[in-house]
């Protein structure tokens, strides 16, 4: 009888335990195959994750045929934490603001794009999985009305 009640409240004490958050840090390259893109989003992405568990800094990398841009990959960086607190970002006439929180194993990007000339805004969020052995990130982008666009990247390091 005692072991019985022993090993009960040790499966409690196992399923109650907080979920260890995902390690998301590494380098992502798009798997365009498994990707469900629009016909505007971009291909060849590449990401550097940088995530120290109360913040994530990203390199999104684009492969571009800008002859001005010699390694041929345009590079934006941006950083999040977790406190709740936005993040601001400027890149030509766009204003991103993003927040991020972390919602069990994933990380949730609400993101406000505005563009300063005119004032128009897009919202959107990115939600960003991993796969149960770690080497598949899946960001599911959701637009105002319910339009998603997945990316799927693969781990390269």
């Amino acid at each position: 009888m005692t072991t019985i009640v022993l090993a009960a409240l040790v499966g409690a004490l196992v399923v109650q335990a907080p979920a260890k958050p995902s390690d998301f840090n590494g380098v992502w390259v798009q798997d365009r195959e498994k990707s469900a893109l629009m016909d505007v989003s971009p291909r060849d992405v590449e990401l550097s994750v940088v995530d120290s568990g109360k913040s994530v800094k990203v390199v999104r990398s684009l492969k571009t045929s800008n002859p001005k841009i010699p390694s041929g990959r345009a590079a934006e960086t941006y950083t999040g934490t977790t406190d709740g607190k936005p993040s601001e970002q400027r890149i030509a006439d766009m204003h991103y603001s993003r927040v991020l929180a972390r919602e069990g194993r994933e990380l949730v990007w609400r993101i406000t794009l505005t563009r300063t000339s005119d004032g128009a805004a897009t919202i959107f969020s990115e939600r960003w999985s991993l796969s149960d052995d770690g080497k598949i990130l899946t960001i599911v982008r959701t637009y105002r009305g319910g339009r998603e666009v997945t990316e799927v990247f693969v781990r390269k390091r």
